[in-house]
């Protein structure tokens, strides 16, 4: 007869290294999300014509540095390895912002960040809604608050950028 004990562990809690696919995935499409941020942004603080659009780009760069920081060691925790590298699909984008033509990068950039941010959106929502990983999902409602704040004044700079056209 075999007694299996439970200590100090709730339902949902997954510290011993099992996690569900869908948190897998989760961890690792954000941690891609946050590389491709983190690189645009730095692209976007170089080329950028209008000094607004540059800050943006510099904003992204220091906002997703410390949560790629926090992601990765979520990842850690959980035995999950993450790519140093961005995936095929968030490399392509980030050689399309680069090759922009000068006069278009503005308004691409801030485009890009607008649905890139929606994306994240929603990304981060079924994680705060579904994650099996009951920290897992504390941390990305958590995030949720900086996502639509950036997600917000993305639209807006593009709206503005479109306009003055």
């Amino acid at each position: 007869m075999f007694i299996t004990l439970f200590t100090g562990c709730k339902d949902g809690d997954r510290s011993d290294g099992l996690v569900s696919e869908a948190d897998r995935q989760f961890i690792s499409q954000s941690a891609d999300a946050g590389l491709f941020q983190v690189n645009a942004g730095q692209i976007a603080a170089s080329q950028a014509m209008f000094p607004a659009v540059a800050a943006y780009g510099q904003q992204m760069t220091e906002a997703y540095t410390p949560i790629q920081t926090s992601l990765k060691a979520l990842a850690v925790e959980r035995k999950i390895s993450l790519s140093a590298t961005l995936s095929r699909e968030e490399q392509g984008r980030l050689d399309s912002l680069a090759t922009t033509p000068e006069n278009l990068f503005d308004s691409t950039y801030m485009d890009m960040m607008a649905r890139h941010h929606l994306s994240q959106q929603r990304l981060y929502n079924q994680a705060a809604t579904n994650a099996s990983d009951n920290a897992l999902k504390e941390w990305a409602a958590s995030q949720l608050p900086a996502i639509v704040n950036r997600l917000d004044k993305a639209k807006a700079m593009h709206d503005t950028l479109v306009s003055s056209r």
